[in-house]
Formats: structure tokens, C-alpha cells, sequence
């Protein structure tokens, strides 16, 4: 499947998982295809537990323009797999969305089987909502992860899989490499790093401490020598007088301990002070810069810096009323639409779900005075009860009709049937079917009156069992039997030819020529001619009898005394338009004068007008 080609309408790109599950989830995409306007699904997941995964089983949920759900597809399976831990499957699984009205989807997982056959069931049916997401490692780390740099590579572990800061919970921990383990793991499964080790290599905290620690160490040296030379002369005084230095001696002895306490003392306040900086001041200070950019409207920053915090104080509280306070502002600029998605994802938070249906009411209106009427009226009839919502549907739908009923007046048929289907789809309204039926008519009507047949034998076959169209087809029977029998019925001979070629022969650029005449007394002449040339070698000439059956051309063979049809050439394609000056339509048949390569041949003719046709 070709992502470039098909519209993306949603994605949620992050990686999820619940706790317990065998498979985390890497993303939901929902496809618009850009040839038929049909939805499709993919989703991706990855294989958390060791043993590989042979099938799963999971829902597809579709979500409506209010992120209500309005659909599900259930146990959707995907067997004969064989996917190893780590490894990422069903991202090229293609799923049709009949709804057209959805606009994002989800996945609940329902089972995962293993290779030995255990399977594992969602029996309380939750959904990926834990977000594997974690840190840059060396943000995280600031002016250790040189250092950190260095150990993981003695350890003998690759510096390109140092990528993240890692989480570590009870029942499960996120490696440095950004591998999911489990708890009962003691070493990541994927790079082999220790956990305990990982853990306290990683340990901000600790290296602070241990930084703490040298300076301590050297200040103690540092004190050490400089007591250890005053011992050194009150000792050699003592060796003279020896009364002095037993007085000498009780007080240093006293003075001792004054300056142990005081020092002792003084390394205390120094460690409670460096920690209260690191742990206190500095995560308080980065807290209060955060709030004071929600006091300053930068809401997207204030969140940014909040979530680098990893909840400290009410930092997740805060991180919700930026987000709030975001939604109103772009309400209040009416951006209703974007707000809606934010007071939607806050959940509970404060008043975020009347806030959410007062804004999507909001955009319905917006949309409405924009004359997008098929927009404000799923809005609108998504609303359900939600105070005046069903006054402004019907409003929504009374516009709506009308507008199609105008294209209708204007001959805008395709138009105004996408229009009247739309409205029959999103209401059950019997009437506009009808007139999306009616409409489609008419446009085939058109089309054929223009000489376009193939496109209007398409919506003839779409609309079967409505009004006669069924007589219509049985006239018809078969669109490329009509289209080749039409060809030959306007004048006794239709002339069907391509001129100016290359000849393959003398590599003349426009000297070849073909030429097909049908005759109405059922014989033929195809011509191959190249002007460069005489006799045989290139200028050849078939003829005879022809007859048309099923898209095949067969000429009338005698061989020894006995008659036979023998296909002359197939053909491919028929179609009206206007490719060359006096010709009305373009023929690829097979190329009759090479049937071993069996090429393609493009001849331009006419089929013949609407009164002439066998309709």
C-alpha cells in the first residue's frame, strides 16, 4: 500500500501499552483512499513477552467527529504469524472502515496465542493507555552523561543504544535502550544491561552524593595535616616540660572536640544545603519558571518544562490547566474545532466535558454560517440530547436539502446526488435517497447524451433496481459488446486508424500506419503501411469476414475446404473522447499483425451518435 497515494485523516503515533498485556501498541492510522474515497485502518504492534506471538485478535473502534464512539469491528484476526520478542507486525494488515463518518480509531486487544500454544485473553477488556514515553538520556543526565557515556561502554554495552532515561516500576521497567522488560527481568532483554546496575548508574542523586563525599574527604585531609603538625611541636614541647604538658594536654583534648562538633556541624549544613539545592530549590525553582509561563500565555512551553518535572509538587495538576487554559483561549479565538480535541483528552478535569460540548456546539454553528452543511449537521446530530442540538440538525438539514436541490436545478447531477446521499447516510432521510438516486440518473443521462458511454454504463449498473435502470442494462447487456457493435453502425464503413508511427524497420520516426475498416456488409481490411518501404517486408494487409462477440474481433478462416471463426484481435478498451481532430473515441485492440507478443495497439475512430446506437 502506497501511504503517498491515499489521504491520512488521524494517526496517534505513541507508543501504548497496558499492564500485562503480551503486545504494546504502536499506532493507529486511519487512510482516506484518494482513487475511491473508501476508509481503511492500520495499526502496528510490537511482541513484549518472550515467547513469539502465532495470531491476535483485537476490535477496531470508530470514533465519530465527536469522539463518540459510532462503530466497532470485532475480533478482527491475524493468524500464521511468527513474531519474535521486539519485533513490530500488522503495520501492512489493510482494514476496511465501512463508516464513512469516522474520523479516528482505536484497538482493544482481545487475545495474543503463542507458538506453544498458550493464549492470552482480555478478559477485562482494557485499552492501551499507559504511554511508554520516556526522557533523552542526556538532558536527564546534564553534565553526568559523559561520564554515564563512559561506564555503559566498559560494561561492554553498544554508546548508540544509550538513548533514554529509564523507568523503573514494580512490574515492569523501560531500559535505557527504550526496551520493555518485565519485572521479574533482572537485565534488559534486548541491549543486556543490569537493571540494579542501570539503576544506580542513572541515579542523579547518587552522584551528587558521592560528589558531596570527595569534597567532604578533602576537606578532612586538608584539616588532618594541619592538626597532625601542631601534634608534632606540642609534642616535642612536651618532651621539656612535662607538667605543661599535661595541662597542655587536657586542653587541647577539650578544644578537640569544640572543633570536631563545629566542623561536623559545619559539613551537615553544607550536605542538607548542596540537597536542598538539587532537590529542593532548583526543582522548586524550575516550577514556578513553568507556572509563570502559563501566566504569561505560553502554554505549550509551561507544559513542556511541567512534564520535565516527573510529578513534582501538583506539576500534573498544573500541566492540566495549561492545557485548559490553552482550549479557551482558542475557543475564544474560534478555533472550536482544536479546542474541542483538548477539553475532550482533559477528561474530568475541572468543567472539560461541558466545555467540550459547548464548543463542538460552537463549531456546528460556525459550520453552519459557513454553509458547510453536511460538517455542522454531523455535528449537530452527534450532539444528541445536548441542549438545542436537535434544532440546529434539522436546521443544518433544511439548508443541506436545499443547496442540493439547487445543484439539482443547475444540472450539477454528481454533485448534488454526493450531497442528497450524505444527508440520507448521516439521517435516514427516505426522500433524499430518492433524489441521490434521481440525481445519479440524470447525470448517466448526460453522460451518454455526450457520447460518454463507459462512465455513464458504470452509474446505470449502481443504480440497479431503480427506476427501469434494470431495462436500461438489459439493453445494454454488456458494456464492451455495445461499445464494439457500435462502431460500425453509423456508416456503411468506420474507419479506425493510427498514422505517423515509428517503424520499427527503418526506425522512420511517423512513417508507419495502421488502419482497421469495418464494413456494415460485415467484411474488413486491417492495414499495416510503413512509406519508406514496398513489398512485403513491412506493408501487409489482412481481410475478409468479421464478426464482434464478447469484446473479440474473429475473422471467418478457410482451411482446406472448411470454415472457421479464428480470433483476429481482443479488444482491450473503448472510450469516448476527443484525442485526435474529427475522432470521437480511442480503441486498443490487440496488435493482429503480432500475435506471438501480443501488443497493444491504440486506434482512433468514431462511435456512433445516440440515435444510431442500439438503444
Amino acid at each position: 500500500m502506497d501511504e503517498n497515494k491515499n489521504q491520512l485523516l488521524n494517526s496517534n503515533n505513541e507508543r501504548r501499552w497496558f499492564r500485562g498485556s503480551p503486545l504494546s501498541l504502536c499506532y493507529t492510522e486511519l487512510y482516506k483512499s484518494a482513487s475511491t474515497g473508501a476508509l481503511f485502518a492500520k495499526v502496528k504492534f510490537m511482541n513484549v513477552q518472550p515467547e513469539q506471538i502465532k495470531a491476535v485478535s483485537f476490535d477496531i473502534i470508530c470514533y465519530g467527529i465527536i469522539r463518540n464512539e459510532i462503530g466497532r469491528i470485532e475480533n478482527y484476526t491475524i493468524g500464521n504469524l511468527e513474531v519474535d520478542r521486539n519485533e513490530c507486525f500488522a503495520d501492512s494488515e489493510i482494514i476496511n472502515i465501512e463508516n464513512n463518518d469516522t474520523m479516528a480509531v482505536d484497538v482493544i486487544l482481545k487475545s495474543a496465542t503463542a507458538q506453544n500454544g498458550q493464549t492470552w485473553t482480555n478478559d477485562e477488556h482494557e485499552s492501551f493507555k499507559l504511554p511508554l514515553k520516556q526522557n533523552n538520556i542526556s538532558s536527564y543526565m546534564g553534565r553526568y552523561f559523559e561520564e554515564l557515556k563512559t561506564e555503559w561502554a566498559e560494561n561492554g554495552l553498544k554508546v548508540e543504544r544509550l538513548l533514554y532515561a529509564p523507568i523503573i516500576k514494580e512490574d515492569y521497567w523501560l531500559c535505557a535502550c527504550g526496551t520493555l522488560n518485565w519485572g521479574v527481568e533482572d537485565k534488559c532483554c534486548e541491549c543486556g544491561a543490569k537493571l540494579e546496575w542501570l539503576a544506580e548508574v542513572t541515579d542523579v542523586s547518587i552522584r551528587r552524593s558521592n560528589e558531596d563525599t570527595l569534597k567532604r574527604q578533602s576537606i578532612r585531609s586538608e584539616k588532618s595535616s594541619s592538626m597532625s603538625y601542631d601534634k608534632l611541636y606540642k609534642h616535642r614541647q612536651q618532651e621539656s616540660f612535662e607538667y605543661e604538658r599535661k595541662n597542655a594536654l587536657k586542653h587541647k583534648n577539650k578544644k578537640k572536640v569544640k572543633i570536631i562538633t563545629g566542623l561536623t556541624a559545619t559539613l551537615l549544613i553544607f550536605v542538607v544545603l548542596t540537597l536542598g539545592v538539587y532537590f529542593i530549590i532548583m526543582p522548586a525553582s524550575n516550577y514556578y519558571t513553568a507556572v509563570s509561563l502559563i501566566h504569561d500565555g505560553k502554554y505549550d512551553e509551561a507544559v513542556a518544562e511541567l512534564e520535565k518535572l516527573d510529578g513534582y509538587g501538583d506539576s500534573e495538576e498544573q500541566i492540566k490547566r495549561a492545557k485548559y487554559l490553552k482550549a479557551e483561549k482558542l475557543k475564544t479565538s474560534s478555533n472550536f474545532l482544536e479546542a474541542s480535541n483538548i477539553f475532550y483528552a482533559l477528561g474530568d478535569y475541572n468543567d472539560s466535558q461541558q466545555k467540550y460540548f459547548e464548543t463542538m456546539y460552537e463549531y456546528g454553528e460556525q459550520q453552519l454560517s459557513a454553509d458547510n452543511y453536511i460538517t455542522s449537521l454531523k455535528v449537530f446530530r452527534e450532539l444528541g440530547d445536548y441542549e438545542g442540538a436537535a434544532a440546529k440538525a434539522s436546521e443544518s438539514e433544511k439548508a443541506a436539502l436545499n443547496a442540493a436541490s439547487k445543484m439539482f436545478e443547475e444540472r450539477q447531477y454528481s454533485n448534488a446526488s454526493e450531497m442528497f446521499r450524505e444527508i440520507a447516510d448521516i439521517t435516514g432521510n427516505s426522500e433524499a435517497d430518492d433524489k441521490a438516486k434521481l440525481a445519479l440518473r440524470h447525470e448517466a443521462d448526460k453522460l451518454y447524451a455526450n457520447g460518454k458511454y463507459t462512465d455513464a454504463i458504470k452509474i446505470y449498473q449502481s443504480l440497479s433496481g431503480y427506476d427501469h435502470i434494470d431495462v436500461t442494462l438489459k439493453k445494454l447487456n454488456n458494456l464492451a459488446k455495445i461499445l464494439s457493435t457500435s462502431i460500425h453502425i453509423g456508416d456503411d464503413v468506420s474507419v479506425w486508424e493510427s498514422v505517423g508511427l515509428p517503424c520499427s524497420y527503418c526506425h522512420a520516426s511517423d512513417t508507419l500506419s495502421y488502419q482497421f475498416s469495418f464494413k456494415a456488409n460485415g467484411l474488413y481490411e486491417f492495414s499495416m503501411y510503413c512509406s519508406n518501404h514496398s513489398g512485403n517486408t513491412i506493408n501487409k494487409l489482412l481481410q475478409g469476414q468479421y464478426k464482434i462477440e464478447d469484446d473479440k474481433i474473429y475473422t471467418l478462416d478457410h482451411i482446406g475446404g472448411n470454415t472457421k471463426w479464428v480470433e483476429l484481435a481482443t479488444i482491450e478498451n473503448i472510450t469516448s473522447d476527443n484525442t485526435e481532430a474529427n475522432k470521437n473515441a480511442k480503441m486498443v485492440v490487440t496488435n493482429p499483425f503480432f500475435t506471438k507478443s501480443k501488443s497493444a495497439l491504440t486506434l482512433y475512430g468514431n462511435i456512433a451518435d445516440q440515435n444510431s446506437s442500439p438503444i
